[in-house]
């Protein structure tokens, strides 16, 4: 018996024991192996052809592109900047001075270049 035929029973009796609502997860990884060795050309062209019928699907039902981008949007709240975002530009503001020449972070750039180990 070969290895391949030992570990596709193996998978066999695991997929035995694996609960009912496993096993679209594991349809779903399966796809994805399967997806993950096509060459690019092949996923870009199944690509096309099932947005292609997706759209002729909308056209059918009389869906509009714009229908589909309120349904995706729909229950969506607007994304909050957070406290720390609204005060990072006023924060980098005030340090301006430190990192512009001749500021507290400059003083010692007169000092590149040279050797930072003392000499023997």
């Amino acid at each position: 018996m070969s290895a391949t035929v030992k570990i596709r029973e193996t998978v066999a009796r695991e997929l035995d024991k694996l609960p009912d609502e496993e096993l679209m997860k594991l349809l779903d990884y399966i796809r994805f192996l399967k997806l993950k060795s096509l060459p690019d050309y092949e996923i870009d062209a199944r690509f096309v052809s099932a947005l292609e019928t997706a759209r002729q699907i909308a056209r059918q039902e009389g869906i509009t592109e714009g229908d589909i981008r309120e349904e995706l949007t729909l229950g969506e709240e607007p994304v909050k900047e957070s406290e720390s975002e609204r005060k990072l530009p006023a924060a980098a503001k005030a340090l301006l001075p430190d990192y512009a020449q001749g500021g507290n972070l400059t003083s010692f750039t007169d000092l590149d270049g040279e050797d930072f180990h003392a000499s023997k």
